[in-house]
């Protein structure tokens, strides 16, 4: 227990969000992230993203890559630092391609 509390801890605490709370950030994130993973999103036109500095994804089943990345996070036990920043990152590169889309496709 003591572990999970830990990680929970260091999501709240660490990075920031776009209000510049570390804690808001973090949950903003996991928030959006959770709601995109239960929507069942899967796009007409793929998207790609950066999962990490030296590897793109590109897709059409967004709800599922939110979905993998939050099972990642909450299911870390070893190398908890690398998986749950990984993810995190990740997530965030997600976010800012969709939104793009969003607009974009917003002001047809």
């Amino acid at each position: 227990m003591g572990d999970l509390l830990d990680v929970g801890r260091r999501l709240l605490t660490e990075g920031h969000g776009r209000n510049g709370s570390p804690i808001l950030g973090r949950l903003d994130l996991l928030s959006w992230a959770s709601g995109l993973a239960e929507q069942g999103v899967e796009l007409d036109a793929p998207v790609t993203y950066l999962e990490t500095p030296l590897r793109r994804i590109t897709t059409k089943r967004v709800s599922w890559y939110a979905r993998e990345y939050l099972l990642t996070i909450f299911n870390a036990r070893y190398h908890v630092g690398t998986f749950i920043e990984a993810s995190l990152v990740a997530l965030t590169s997600l976010r800012q391609v969709l939104e793009g889309v969003v607009k974009e496709d917003g002001e047809e």
